[in-house]
């Protein structure tokens, strides 16, 4: 699995909000590749022409730039503007919501 960088960032955030121990956000985490949000990635989020919050937007925008490296990702999401946003950007889309 690949997931941006942002990921460890809103699982702190849920965790700090929830009072989740740490050590269940490193163990969610393991085997999770997280990509870095750079240049081409912010760049891309900056330039979705569809409504879609800022980090689902880069999100989306990272999926869209490693699918370019690695032809194929999937998107996995519940949330309904995510699924649209990644089948808009002709990414494949796991999820219900």
């Amino acid at each position: 699995m690949i997931s941006s960088a942002l990921l460890e960032v809103e699982l702190d955030r849920v965790a700090s909000r929830e009072g989740i121990d740490r050590s269940i956000i490193d163990d969610a985490l393991d085997g999770i590749y997280l990509a870095m949000v750079d240049q081409p990635v912010l760049d891309r989020a900056a330039g979705l022409q569809f409504h879609i919050k800022t980090l689902d937007a880069i999100h989306l925008a990272t999926a869209a730039v490693l699918n370019e490296e690695m032809p194929g990702l999937q998107v996995l999401s519940c949330d309904r503007r995510v699924l649209d946003g990644a089948a808009h950007l002709g990414l494949g889309c796991v999820g219900s919501v």
